[in-house]
């Protein structure tokens, strides 16, 4: 490869390769003097040889060398002519160029030049030099009259022709045999590695035997097959290997050649002396070369042993862009492993060969970022995502450091790769963090100016750092100026109007409020005045509190202004509705006290303590059980206690005694739950009343009520008795004297038809108003009070339903469950009445198109029950005490037999009453 070096260094190796022609021109002419009939062929072969060590010391420059060494030895030392010359010096050196260019994709190492490298240098200086001299004689036979068709043939182009052909045939199969092989005979002695050259030779030679009909001259052929493993013995192994294969190969030629021609001794002798030239040639080329390697390694060497200290990727390019040094981070992130992956390989070749896709995108970008880099000739900086094997992912930040010549040569180029992969965790997490911290600061500020008072933050200076939206409505009040928080901020609070527009006393105190506890003389300060703002009396509440410092990066304070204007009516409300409801309290009749939650007194009014003869301040923090001894009431005081502590309102009634006469009397005590307001403590407020009189008032109400109810059943009594009188009169008395006058007329109708028969009409119209006159007695007989009554409740009952059912056209169902128990008159009269006036308004309000009347008693109690399909009602909502006589006297009817009546009902969903009586004797009832 070409390396890049001062002017100093280059002039050195042109020295040395002028050095190494001057060799080249010794050799030459030692040979030709001694040999001078066997000269043909010697410009090519030393050239090679020196045009390998000027190729690898100085590059493409090398083939000038290599040109003015052939063409001086032809036309100086041959005598050939200047166009001859220059073909053969031309054909060399083009020979050397080709070479480089192929060459020139690798890295020159011996440890990895490859077999096929070595054979296109050879190949390709043969046939270019073979190629050159032929069209030379072309032009020298087409030129030259003397020279015969024959002698161009078969002399000239036969010896070019077979030169070029015996090394395509040769090189690659003594190279292939000799690569092959000398890793396995490297160590195992001199012996061995002489065998390994003869067994070369003659696969060699056995080659040349193919080609020897169409080739006369075959020396030329066995230095060509001697010169691949000459050169690649050197580049193998050492200089001990080049003479073993020189001594090798004069032996060899000594035992093919020794009997065939007369001059084979001195064959042998052209032999060793073309083999030596060439072996010496190269030698010197490759140890010039080997001590420039060294040199560079050793400032590689230290180059790497610096990169490797780094922990980022770094990776040194030529100006081809093939890699020549990488340290162990680069090549643990690129995934790279053995020198030979990465040695002399460009990106887009790495690119090509990596097996994993993310590789494969991260070197195609590094390729165009190298590009661009050159292009541009400045920094490149990018970023790549890869993923690992796990999933997750990694970031890596690549740039390019491009190396320029003066001439805008491509020098080379460096690479570093740095995983920042915790670095954008990092920054994410910042990234969130500060999104995070502008949430909350949002937050912060939203909640700020959705509160009603006024909020600034002032620093250690006295100048605002931020204010709510509030403030900001007070400035702009105040100032146009203002017309955002921005143009608030910075504002020193002299200059505040929330300051500025209160009176010079207030202004004042406040300031020097707000500096005390800025400067830590006070911990907190709160300041009340007033002002008037739009023509409106108000009153301001200041509050000045220090905040961490930590906030805004160094002390401040948080000035906040409340409109104080309805907490201070509010309180001289509250104040004033304190003293009436005092006032009430203090001249109430009623006994007020409040008890805390352990039962001891917290405030009694006077007139408690006029009853108890006890100082008001001397009952504070007495316990209320201790004011009455009776265990009694203190047994009722506490359970009221507990049920009021659950939730409940209790209303308690007792009778207790005071030292004075006097004043003996029930007393109602009411107690309820209330919060006072000081730290949420639970109180009872108990308010003792003397009712006495209202007491005595209600049991003489009490007891009117029950003669009146005694007195109600007694007179319902004497009615059904009187009933049942005027029943049996009109059934007994009335009937009979219309059943007389019924026959009597019968008989006159008889005696008198035949007769006068103008009265018949007259007697039968009078037969028919007396029928008439007899059902109406007996429909008022049955109305009164019905004879069915005498046989029984069971026939009762049953003649009560089929009535209902013919009267009013519903379907009724009666059932009786059991034997009817023995009943006295008054209870059957009561259960028949109930049962009628149920019936009764089935009929008028209902609109019912079924009902049922079930009857069972059980061992003390009677059962009757009469439900309906109707309308229903809303009976909770029906006043009573208005048009309701039916229900009122169907309730009064069962309390006075001590039973009870019960309605159930709800609009749309029928009716259902139930009596329920106590079974009592004939004896009993009467």
């Amino acid at each position: 490869m070409s390396y890049s070096m001062n002017k100093k260094t280059n002039i050195r190796n042109l020295s040395l390769c002028i050095i190494y022609t001057f060799l080249y021109f010794i050799f030459a002419i030692s040979i030709t003097l001694l040999y001078p009939m066997n000269s043909y062929g010697i410009p090519f072969w030393p050239a090679a040889g020196i045009g390998l060590g000027a190729m690898i010391r100085m590059g493409y420059s090398a083939w000038i060398v290599t040109f003015v060494g052939a063409f001086c030895f032809s036309s100086i030392i041959r005598g050939a002519g200047i166009g001859y010359a220059a073909m053969e010096g031309l054909g060399s050196s083009m020979g050397v160029l080709v070479c480089f260019t192929l060459l020139n994709k690798h890295n020159f190492d011996s440890a990895l030049l490859r077999v096929y490298d070595l054979w296109l240098l050879v190949a390709s200086a043969a046939l270019s030099s073979a190629i050159f001299s032929n069209i030379n004689l072309f032009f020298i036979y087409y030129s030259n009259s003397d020279v015969s068709p024959e002698i161009y043939i078969n002399d000239w182009f036969k010896w070019w022709t077979g030169d070029a052909l015996g090394v395509l045939i040769l090189t690659p199969l003594v190279l292939t045999w000799t690569d092959k092989s000398h890793y396995v005979f490297a160590k195992n002695g001199f012996f061995l590695r002489g065998t390994l050259y003869l067994t070369v030779f003659i696969c060699g030679y056995l080659g040349l035997i193919v080609s020897s009909k169409v080739i006369e001259e075959l020396r030329g052929l066995i230095v060509m097959a001697t010169f691949p493993s000459l050169a690649w013995a050197v580049l193998r192994f050492s200089l001990r290997d080049v003479v073993l294969c020189i001594f090798t190969a004069s032996f060899f030629s000594l035992v093919i050649f020794g009997y065939q021609t007369p001059q084979s001794i001195e064959s042998l002798m052209f032999f060793m002396w073309m083999t030596a030239l060439m072996a010496l040639s190269i030698h010197i080329a490759i140890s010039s070369n080997r001590l420039m390697l060294i040199q560079l390694n050793e400032k590689n060497e230290q180059l790497t042993s610096l990169i490797e200290t780094f922990p980022d990727g770094i990776f040194l390019n030529d100006g081809l862009g093939q890699c020549q040094i990488a340290n162990r981070a680069g090549l643990a992130i690129t995934q790279l492993n053995d020198k030979s992956d990465w040695y002399g390989k460009t990106e887009r070749q790495l690119a090509v060969s990596s097996q994993s896709d993310d590789m494969r995108l991260l070197f195609e970008y590094c390729s165009e970022s190298t590009e661009m880099a050159f292009k541009n000739g400045r920094l490149m900086r990018g970023e790549r995502k890869i993923k690992k094997k796990n999933g997750a992912a990694r970031y890596l930040e690549i740039r390019k450091f491009p190396r320029l010549g003066k001439n805008g040569d491509r020098v080379g180029i460096v690479t570093i790769v740095r995983n920042i992969t915790k670095q954008k965790s990092i920054t994410e997490t910042l990234r969130q963090s500060t999104i995070q911290y502008q949430k909350q600061v949002r937050l912060l500020q939203t909640v700020l100016d959705a509160l009603p008072a006024q909020v600034g933050l002032f620093d250690k200076n006295g100048s605002i750092v931020a204010v709510n939206r509030s403030w900001l409505y007070k400035c702009q009040h105040a100032c146009t100026k203002y017309s955002d928080v921005k143009a608030v901020c910075g504002e020193h609070l002299t200059g505040c109007p929330q300051l500025t527009d209160m009176p010079i006393s207030g202004y004042v105190n406040a300031r020097n409020g707000i500096f005390k506890v800025l400067h830590g003389e006070a911990p907190q300060f709160v300041y009340e005045f007033s002002e008037t703002c739009s023509n409106q009396f108000a009153w301001r509440k200041m509050i000045v509190t220090p905040i961490d410092p930590k906030l805004i990066g160094s002390s401040g304070v948080v000035v906040m202004i409340l409109d104080v204007t309805q907490s201070k009516i509010s309180g001289d409300i509250v104040r004033q509705r304190e003293r009436q409801y005092r006032a009430i309290t203090e001249h109430s009749p009623d006994m007020i006290l409040r008890v805390g939650p352990s039962g001891r007194i917290l405030f009694a009014n006077k007139a408690l303590t006029s009853f108890l003869r006890r100082n008001g301040f001397g009952l504070i923090g007495q316990k209320v059980i201790e004011l009455w001894g009776d265990e009694h009431v203190a047994s009722l005081w506490n359970d009221a206690i507990d049920r009021i502590i659950n939730g409940a309102q209790q209303r308690i009634e007792l009778v207790f005694e005071t030292n004075d006469a006097d004043q003996i009397g029930r007393r109602v005590f009411q107690a309820y739950m209330v919060h006072d307001g000081v730290d949420n403590e639970i109180t009872i407020l108990v308010v003792i009343r003397d009712i006495t009189e209202i007491k005595e008032k209600e049991d003489r109400l009490i007891e009117s009520h029950k003669q009146l109810r005694l007195f109600a059943a007694e007179s319902e009594m004497v009615r059904e008795a009187e009933k049942k009188h005027i029943a049996r009169e009109l059934h007994d008395d009335l009937g009979q004297l219309l059943s007389a006058l019924r026959f009597d007329i019968g008989l006159l109708k008889m005696q008198y038809a035949a007769s006068a028969p103008e009265l018949e009409p007259r007697l039968i119209k009078m037969m028919d108003i007396l029928e008439r006159a007899i059902e109406c007695t007996r429909n008022a007989v049955d109305h009164i009070r019905p004879n069915v009554l005498d046989i029984g409740l069971d026939a009762a009952l049953e003649w009560l339903r089929d009535d209902f059912e013919e009267m009013f056209g519903i379907d009724c169902e009666l059932q009786i469950k059991g034997e009817i128990p023995e009943l006295s008159e008054e209870q059957v009269t009561v259960l028949f009445r109930i049962m009628q006036e149920s019936l009764t308004n089935i009929a008028k309000h209902a609109c019912a198109t079924s009902a049922s009347i079930q009857f069972w008693s059980t061992n003390n109690l009677i059962y009757l029950v009469v439900r309906d399909n109707g309308i229903g009602f809303d009976f909770e909502g029906v006043d009573r005490n208005k048009k309701c006589f039916g229900l009122l006297g169907m309730e009064e009817r069962a309390i006075a037999l001590g039973g009870s009546l019960t309605i159930e009902t709800k609009p749309g969903f029928g009716c259902s009453t139930m009596l329920t009586i106590p079974i009592s004797s004939k004896n009993e009832s009467s």
